[in-house]
C-alpha cells in the first residue's frame, strides 16, 4: 500500500482508533480519512511517507492524537494539519528527515498540549517563530537531534503555558537566554545535558540558573560538561565560578561556519544558511561573489534574505551566480566569517529553428538535459533595427516531452529572437538556457511554396495510384491462373480414374436393393 485514499475507510464511520504502522505508505492523499469524524487517534508511524495532500486530514473533527514518527517527511505538513487543529492535543513527528523547522511550521494549533520532534537525524536549525501561537502547549520534546546546531532566540512565540522543554542530546554549543526569558516567573523544566556546550558568555545564564539564580526555570538533572573554550574542557558547568565566564563575547558561527562547496545546475534553487551566537547579539550580512553586500535593507528580487538575515535565497540559479558567498556576523567585540562556494553546472540544451515560413517558425531543441525540468518556457520577441524598437517578449509553455514547438502568428519579413528556459515557481523569475534567431520569409513565399508543392504532390499521387493499380491487376490474374491449374486438373483426372476402374454393375442404389427383397 503506497497511497492512502478515502475509499478504504468508507464503512468505518464509528472508528475511534486507527493504527497503520509499519506499512509501505508513501503519500497521504486529500480526504483520505474524511469519513472518520469520530476518530480520536491516528498512527502512521514507521511508514515511508514523504508528503501529505493539502486536505489529507480533512474531516477528522475529533482527532486528538496524530503520530507520524519514523517517516521520510522533509518538511512539516503544516497545511495538511490545519483541519485537525481545533481538536488536536498530541502530535509526534520524530524520526523524520527535517533539515529545518521554519517559521510557522507549528502555528495556531490552539489545543495542542504535547509536541515531539526528536531523533530527527537531519535537523540543523530551528527558525524564529517555528512554534507560534500554541496557547495550550505544555511539553515540547526537541531532544536527540544530533545535528541540531542552532535554536533561534525567538523560536517560541506566544507559548505561555510551556512547562517541559527537552533539548538534551543535541548538537548545541550554546542557547540564548531569550528562550527561557518569558518563563522567569513560571515553572519551566529544561534539559540540556549531552550537548557540546562552549562555556563562554552564551551559556553564562545556564551557570547562573545552576547556581540558584532562578527558582522557576530549572535545569533537569544530568551532567552539563564544557566542550570549550581552552582551559575549561570537561569542566562541569555547575562547578564554574561566574568570574570565569565573560558577560559578553565576540560572534561565533553555529551554522555556516565550515567551508563547503555546493554543486547546483542552472535553474535550480538554493538557500545558504548562517546563524551565530554572541553577546551583544551579532548582526549578519552577506558578501556576494561580485563583492556586493546584501543585508536586510537590500532589494533584489532574485537574491534575497528569506525569513531573516541568516538565510540567503537564490532562485533561479544562473551561471554567473557561481563563486564564494561569505556570511559575516558582527558585534562590537569582533566578527565571524563563514564562506560557502557555489559551483554551477550549465545545462546541455540547444535551441535552433528547423522550419521558417512567412508567419511561423518551428523550433527544435536537443541535448542531454532535455528532461531536467517538468516544463520549459519559450520566450520570443520581434527584433528591431534600432535602440528601443525591440518588441515585448511573449511566452509559451512546453512540456518536457516536447522536442519541437511551432510559434505562429508572426510577422512576415521580420527578425525574431527565441529563447528556451525555466521559471522559478516561487517568484516567476526566468532563466534562459539557449537562444536562437530567425527571420521570417516574405508573403510571396507562402503562396509560391504552396503552388509548386501542389503540382509536385498531384503528380506524385497520380504516379503512386497508377503503380498500385497495375500491381493489383497482375497479382489478381496470377492468382486465378494458379488456382485453375492447382484445383481444376486434379478433379478431372480423378473422375476419369473412377470411370476406368469401377464397373458400373458394382454401383447400386440402396432403395433398389430394398425393393427387391
Amino acid at each position: 500500500m503506497k497511497l492512502l485514499s478515502s475509499h478504504r475507510f468508507r464503512e468505518l464511520e464509528r472508528l475511534e482508533e486507527l493504527r497503520l504502522e509499519n506499512n509501505l505508505i508513501s503519500y497521504v492523499n486529500g480526504n483520505s480519512f474524511s469519513t472518520l469524524a469520530r476518530l480520536r487517534l491516528l498512527s502512521l508511524n514507521g511508514n515511508r511517507i514523504r508528503g501529505a495532500g493539502e486536505h489529507a486530514f480533512q474531516g477528522l473533527r475529533g482527532l486528538q492524537a496524530l503520530h507520524l514518527e519514523d517517516n521520510c517527511l522533509g518538511r512539516v505538513p503544516s497545511t495538511a494539519l490545519a483541519p485537525a487543529a481545533p481538536s488536536l492535543r498530541r502530535l509526534r513527528l520524530g524520526g523524520n528527515a527535517f533539515a529545518q523547522l521554519h517559521t510557522g511550521d507549528f502555528a495556531h494549533l490552539l489545543r495542542l498540549e504535547e509536541l515531539s520532534v526528536e531523533n530527527a537525524g537531519e535537523l540543523l536549525l530551528v527558525d524564529q517563530g517555528a512554534f507560534w501561537d500554541l496557547p495550550q502547549l505544555r511539553a515540547l520534546h526537541l531532544h536527540g537531534n544530533a545535528r541540531l546546531r542552532f535554536v533561534d532566540p525567538h523560536a517560541l512565540i506566544n507559548v505561555p503555558n510551556l512547562r517541559i522543554l527537552s533539548m538534551h542530546a543535541n548538537g548545541l554549543s550554546a542557547l540564548s537566554a531569550d528562550i527561557v526569558r518569558p518563563y522567569r516567573e513560571k515553572p519551566l523544566q529544561i534539559s540540556l545535558h549531552q550537548n557540546p556546550l562552549v562555556c563562554d558568555c552564551n551559556v553564562r545564564w545556564i551557570a547562573e540558573l545552576l547556581a540558584g539564580g532562578n527558582e522557576s526555570v530549572r535545569i533537569q538533572e544530568g551532567a552539563l560538561l564544557c566542550r570549550g573554550p581552552r582551559g575549561l574542557e570537561g569542566a562541569h558547568v555547575a562547578s564554574l565560578d561566574l568570574s570565569q565566564i565573560a558577560e559578553s563575547c565576540a560572534p561565533v558561527l553555529a551554522v555556516g561556519s565550515t567551508n563547503h562547496t555546493v554543486e547546483k545546475k542552472v535553474g535550480d534553487d538554493h538557500v545558504f544558511e548562517c546563524r551565530a551566537h554572541g553577546l551583544p547579539p551579532p548582526v549578519l550580512h552577506w558578501v556576494l561573489p561580485d563583492g556586493q553586500v546584501l543585508n536586510q535593507s537590500s532589494d533584489d528580487t532574485r537574491l534575497h534574505l528569506r525569513g531573516g538575515p541568516g538565510s540567503l535565497s537564490l532562485h533561479p540559479i544562473r551561471l554567473q551566480d557561481a563563486g564564494d558567498y561569505a556570511c559575516v556576523a558582527l558585534n562590537p567585540l569582533g566578527e565571524a566569517v563563514g564562506v560557502s562556494r557555489l559551483r554551477v553546472q550549465s545545462l546541455d540544451i540547444h535551441l535552433f529553428p528547423q522550419g521558417v515560413s512567412a508567419t511561423f517558425v518551428t523550433l527544435v531543441w536537443n541535448g542531454t538535459a532535455r528532461n531536467a525540468f517538468p516544463e520549459y518556457e519559450i520566450v520570443y520577441r520581434r527584433e528591431g533595427s534600432g535602440e528601443g524598437r525591440d518588441g515585448q517578449y511573449q511566452s509559451v509553455t512546453a512540456n518536457q516531452f516536447f522536442r519541437s514547438f511551432t510559434i505562429n502568428h508572426l510577422q512576415p519579413r521580420t527578425p525574431y529572437k527565441f529563447c528556451i528556459g525555466v521559471k522559478s515557481k516561487e517568484d516567476q523569475q526566468y532563466v534562459q538556457f539557449s537562444c536562437t534567431w530567425a527571420r521570417t520569409r516574405d508573403e510571396s513565399f507562402m503562396t509560391q511554396g504552396i503552388h509548386r508543392t501542389s503540382n509536385v504532390a498531384v503528380a506524385a499521387v497520380l504516379g503512386i495510384v497508377s503503380s498500385m493499380t497495375a500491381v493489383v491487376c497482375v497479382v489478381t490474374v496470377a492468382a486465378r491462373k494458379y488456382r485453375q491449374r492447382h484445383y481444376d486438373t486434379p478433379e478431372k483426372s480423378l473422375v476419369a480414374n473412377m470411370q476406368a476402374h469401377i464397373p458400373m454393375e458394382n454401383l447400386h442404389s440402396p432403395l433398389m436393393a430394398h425393393a427387391g427383397s
